[in-house]
């Protein structure tokens, strides 16, 4: 697909009107939008492609949106959609070539020869690009440094070995490491999430306060006046051997009342069990459950008496599908062990685990996606 147009234009959301906006720099008013209708059509049958994307601040009647439409890169095929987006007076002459002028910037700063698409044949007394040549040409997004965005999301080393520690957990008899005690304040942190104060450069979950107090998403630039919900849990995925298990029953200990659902595959499930009773003090030992096979029954009507619930994916799928008792308890905290198990999300252990009810939900996995 190839860019055909850019278009600035400012929406009413409530009545889905446009007011006076901007096309190619010029004003635009409500009569020249009336092609939407007609460039439906061309959506729908696969030949022309929108991007929209916010602006600016969206208002409680204004939204101010760029759209972009694309098409195919071929030639002839270009050439023939063109003309009937200009009969369908859906874009001008003038517009297109506009585009064309910014595309052979783009093209130019890339390093490569021509705008115009050739169908999979060089270009006569034009040489090829080679693919070590257009790699040249690309950036590779480094997550550990660099001015990109994904290095809003990332953290260098120094960052992460300076992460605060949370104190020993006094009902845990095993003496925890000190990344584990980061991991720990970590995971307390993101099951207890705040929003930063107002006019805060930092952020929660994608979202700022502006000096006013509105809550501002980064990734779409959508502004509200009311405090959106924010997730509790996360995804605890360090290496195989480091601890997610004694980091998770510490989070346990220290996470205030309520009970933990356990899933996990059947050959781990006991190994929740014995290390619970290994490293928590004997008096704090908190009641747990292993909620599999035919005795699951007997213990159906008490679940919530019992501070930690172990059970398998299997028996998760059966009980949500029948609508069985792990279905109708709300959970203080839901934890997936192995959690790459429903990284197909059209299984049924993956549908399961989403329709379960929790105050917060974390996944464990030391497998690589």
């Amino acid at each position: 697909m190839t860019h055909l147009l850019t278009i600035w234009v400012t929406a009413h959301p409530k009545n889905r009107r446009c007011q006076a906006g901007r096309l190619h720099g010029k004003p635009c008013y409500p009569s020249e939008f009336v092609w939407y209708s007609t460039a439906h059509a061309y959506q729908d049958r696969g030949e022309v492609t929108v991007e929209a994307a916010l602006t600016g601040e969206k208002g409680f009647y204004e939204c101010p949106i760029r759209l972009r439409l694309y098409g195919t890169a071929t030639p002839l095929g270009r050439a023939n959609l063109e003309e009937r987006l200009k009969q369908d007076k859906l874009l001008k002459a003038t517009q297109l070539k506009q585009t064309r002028k910014e595309n052979e910037q783009q093209r130019k700063a890339m390093g490569l020869k021509s705008g115009r698409g050739t169908a999979g044949f060089a270009a006569p007394g034009i040489p090829e690009m080679s693919l070590e040549q257009l790699a040249q040409t690309s950036q590779a997004v480094n997550f550990r440094a660099g001015g990109d965005i994904a290095q809003t999301l990332a953290m260098d080393e120094d960052h992460l070995s300076n992460m605060p520690e949370a104190p020993q957990p006094e009902k845990v008899q095993a003496k925890l490491l000190p990344y584990q005690l980061q991991g720990l304040a970590w995971l307390t942190a993101r099951e207890n999430p705040t929003f930063p104060a107002p006019g805060s450069p930092d952020s929660v979950q994608l979202w700022k306060r502006d000096a006013k107090g509105r809550y501002l998403n980064i990734a779409t630039n959508f502004t509200v006046a009311k405090a959106p919900a924010l997730l509790s849990g996360g995804i605890l995925a360090d290496d195989m051997g480091l601890g997610k298990t004694l980091q998770i029953i510490s989070l346990i200990m220290t996470g205030g009342p309520g009970s933990t659902l356990i899933v996990a595959p059947v050959g781990v499930m006991s190994n929740w069990e014995q290390q619970i009773k290994r490293h928590v003090e004997e008096e704090h030992i908190p009641n747990v459950l292993i909620y599999h096979g035919t005795s699951r029954q007997t213990a159906a009507k008490s679940l919530k008496d019992f501070g930690v619930v172990v059970t398998s994916y299997g028996t998760l799928s059966s009980e949500v599908a029948s609508g069985g008792p792990l279905s109708k308890l709300k959970w203080r905290r839901v934890v997936l062990d192995e959690g790459h198990t429903i990284r197909n999300a059209k299984t049924k252990a993956a549908e399961a685990a989403c329709k379960l009810e929790a105050q917060s939900r974390w996944v464990l996995t030391g497998t690589p996606m």
